[in-house]
């Protein structure tokens, strides 16, 4: 949508699926921005609260007419897609402008009302924008899950998963991959790198479907166990199953 980098992810709320995208600030980039703005726009919707038809084409124009209307002292963090309507964050260094009319055709402007709050904790973001953990590993995953999937992967079917995860001594990854092994995780140990570029890697390998509801809470634990051992988690792979 423009130069930023976005995730994207889903999320429930009050029943409904929202599709959510979200942009990412440093410290020094919120500090310069302490007022937080919201646009809200309606759209035509199906009976789950998203767009139908040609709609998510329109809000998608809009949103990026808009966003180029503001930029550059303004900045999009990003939108919130359901229950019948889009809602658009921005923020900026002051409460302004107040209202941006656009011309959307030859014969037609609309006029989108900012709702402007001082925020320099970005506590809007925090709340109504910021993923959780599930949701950012969703989001960090997700381009891994298109891709199996466009190769004609079907994601319910079991498969060995490869894990990886790195340690600062041996000692440390030992002791990582005697935890996981009690969850089903093996790592054949003749097939361990010595140190490699001050890191001890390894490998770990469990039988399992690759959905989001399987994949994310072993990333989870697997994350968990590595930073416990002073290490890092380093993603996961799969081969194709159809």
């Amino acid at each position: 949508m423009s130069e930023r980098e976005y995730d994207l992810f889903t999320r429930e709320i009050d029943g409904l699926n929202h599709m959510m995208l979200v942009s990412y600030f440093s410290p020094e980039e919120r500090a310069q921005l302490p007022w937080a703005a919201t646009v809200f726009m309606p759209y035509e919707a199906n009976e789950n609260g998203l767009p139908v038809g040609d709609e998510y084409m329109r809000i998608s124009k809009c949103e990026e007419m808009l966003m180029d209307a503001l930029a550059p002292t303004v900045a999009h963090c990003g939108h919130s897609i359901g229950a019948r309507g889009i809602r658009m964050f921005f923020y900026g260094p002051q409460a302004e402008p107040k209202s941006v009319t656009m011309k959307l055709s030859l014969f037609k402007k609309q006029t989108f009302d900012l709702h402007w709050r001082h925020d320099p904790d970005w506590s809007l973001y925090a709340s109504e924008l910021e993923p959780d953990r599930e949701e950012a590993l969703f989001a960090e995953f997700q381009p891994l899950w298109a891709q199996l999937e466009r190769s004609g992967d079907d994601a319910t079917k079991p498969r060995p998963v490869d894990f990886g995860a790195a340690f600062p001594t041996a000692a440390a990854r030992l002791a990582f991959l005697t935890e996981v092994a009690t969850q089903g995780f093996v790592c054949d140990m003749n097939d361990l790198d010595p140190e490699g570029e001050g890191s001890y890697f390894c490998e770990i390998v469990k039988t399992m479907d690759i959905t989001p509801a399987s994949i994310i809470p072993a990333a989870i634990y697997l994350t968990e166990q590595a930073e416990l051992n002073g290490g890092e988690f380093d993603g996961w792979a799969s081969p194709v199953v159809e």
